[in-house]
């Protein structure tokens, strides 16, 4: 549901649209490419969708309102709803609506980059869109598709789920992020997460380019080896409790409660922690160390760098 608009707008705009047969441009996406109603699921309460779909009963979309081409690229301006037991071809460039697929459906489309909505469903067979770059919405399946191919994936503005494989373009998520039954994370690209990431199925987590994460960073109880050499800060809790090794040597704080204490070496000197800091005994050593050598070389110590 779009920020400025709330469940009581939107019923008067349904029935107004109910009413004179005159449908309102930001209701577009909220039909399916055949001009029915299908709303927004992953937006509204149970009780927005059933109130709506009451209201909109009956009303279809015209064709000439469905999509449109700009600049030699086809845009469909609708969602785009398929839950046939086979692959729906297309040819759009852009959708500016939600993806939704169902059980055992499958979606191919070669030129599309951007879906403004979210791309979502049950378990699909088959998803291959090898141009998309930009997701607004969610991403991700209820249940491990027999194959997704989306390799230039690069944003995601909402939650990102994947199952399998390593999204080697990806540079933003703005909500969390899951990764799951990928042994060897590796996300070179990765710059910010706007959320939690968790990855506890893989032995090692490396993301070279990352630097924010607003949420928990949690590797569960399989990741030895961390490596996020730009990581500067991590709004929730940083949460390595396997991790041997981890090579972070620019975080500096992190909102919540750390667990390190598998890691002996690290001891990050400045690294404040808005929780508990559970740490390996050698690396209790080592920050003892650091202190007292900046203490006799700065002046004692109060001093602080």
């Amino acid at each position: 549901m779009p920020k400025h608009l709330h469940a009581p707008k939107l019923q008067a705009l349904a029935r107004t649209a109910a009413r004179t047969g005159k449908i309102p441009e930001i209701f577009i996406r909220y039909f399916d490419q055949d001009g029915k109603w299908v709303g927004d699921h992953l937006a509204w309460s149970t009780t927005t969708i059933r109130s709506l779909a009451q209201i909109m009963r009956g009303i279809m979309l015209p064709p000439r309102r469905r999509s449109r081409s700009e600049n030699g690229r086809r845009i469909l301006l609708t969602s785009l709803c398929w839950s046939g037991k086979s692959i729906l071809l297309a040819d759009w460039h852009e959708i500016r609506g939600n993806v939704f697929l169902g059980s055992h459906s499958g979606f191919a489309n070669p030129c599309l980059d951007k879906i403004c909505g979210s791309l979502t469903g049950a378990s699909a067979d088959r998803v291959s869109l090898p141009q998309l770059c930009s997701v607004g919405g969610n991403y991700g399946f209820k249940s491990m598709a027999r194959l997704i191919e989306t390799p230039m994936l690069k944003h995601v503005g909402g939650d990102l789920h994947v199952r399998g494989w390593n999204p080697l373009q990806l540079e933003t998520v703005g909500g969390s992020f899951k990764i799951e039954s990928v042994l060897h994370v590796n996300l070179p690209k990765l710059r910010q997460v706007g959320g939690s990431v968790l990855a506890d199925d893989g032995e090692d987590f490396q993301a070279s380019c990352l630097e924010t994460i607003g949420g928990n960073f949690d590797t569960g109880f399989a990741a030895k080896s961390v490596s996020l050499p730009q990581l500067r800060k991590v709004g929730g809790s940083f949460a390595v409790i396997m991790a041997v090794r981890i090579d972070a040597p620019r975080l500096r704080e992190v909102g919540g409660h750390a667990f390190t204490h598998s890691a002996p070496d690290f001891a990050p000197w400045g690294f404040r922690v808005g929780g508990t800091w559970r740490m390996h005994d050698n690396a209790k050593v080592l920050l003892a160390r650091y202190q007292r050598a900046r203490e006799l070389l700065r002046g004692g110590e109060d001093f602080y760098i």
